[in-house]
């Protein structure tokens, strides 16, 4: 076997491997969406896929649903944080903006004069 005959055959496994993985992940997926088609279809008696969930409950409360099971995320220690750090940032860019206002106004004042 010469070496163009080797790396017909090694690309021709490529191919074939990478379309085996592609119908292997197709399958899969057309397998957890048909199964959680009907399971939704027997137990709920709605005709529909809900493999994942993302809803919210209040203003700091995520309700996640991962195929049966329904986990509540509470996001009320988080949410304040971010609105404390959110604050800062503000309070920090207009001491800033004060200050680079200030450094800008005083040559002009100076010229002024």
């Amino acid at each position: 076997m010469g070496r163009l005959e080797r790396f017909r055959q090694l690309r021709r496994f490529k191919r074939r491997k990478n379309l085996a993985l592609l119908f292997f992940f197709i399958f899969s997926c057309a397998g957890l969406l048909i199964s959680d088609y009907s399971i939704n279809a027997i137990m709920r008696n709605q005709k529909s896929v809900r493999m994942v969930t993302v809803s919210l409950q209040d203003r700091a409360v995520i309700k996640l649903g991962l195929f049966d099971k329904t986990y509540i995320l509470d996001m009320s220690r988080e949410t304040e944080a971010l609105g404390l750090v959110f604050k800062r940032t503000k309070e920090l860019f207009r001491e800033a903006w004060k200050s680079v206002g200030q450094a800008l106004r005083q040559p002009v004042d100076e010229f002024n004069q």
